[in-house]
């Protein structure tokens, strides 16, 4: 799968928090809060791009998705929505279009 120009040099990275209130409608409202952020212009012109989150209410744990050139990014995209992390790493992202040749 070939990434579009303006995707090339980027990487994804996974937000991980913790919630002790694990809710579905928390949950949409700290998403709103970060794609509205991710939508607006950063003083360096750095643009991050936000995929999408998955809650895992058992765990009281939320894992966000981004699109990013540095994890810092990331960190400062998270500070400007206030949103809270326990941490930030980068991630591959695994479609089915990107399988190996041989396993097809």
């Amino acid at each position: 799968m070939v990434e579009p120009t303006e995707h090339r040099g980027r990487s994804h990275f996974l937000a991980e928090r913790y919630v002790s209130t694990a809710s579905p409608e928390l949950a949409h409202r700290d998403a709103a809060r970060v794609s509205a952020a991710s939508r607006e212009q950063t003083e360096g012109g750095t643009a991050v791009r936000y995929l999408g989150s998955t809650l895992i209410p058992s765990d009281e744990t939320c894992f966000s998705l981004f699109e990013a050139s540095s994890a810092e990014d990331v960190r400062r995209l998270l500070e400007r929505a206030s949103l809270p992390y326990d941490r930030i790493v980068e991630a591959q992202r695994i479609d089915t279009d990107d399988s190996p040749k041989e396993a097809r």
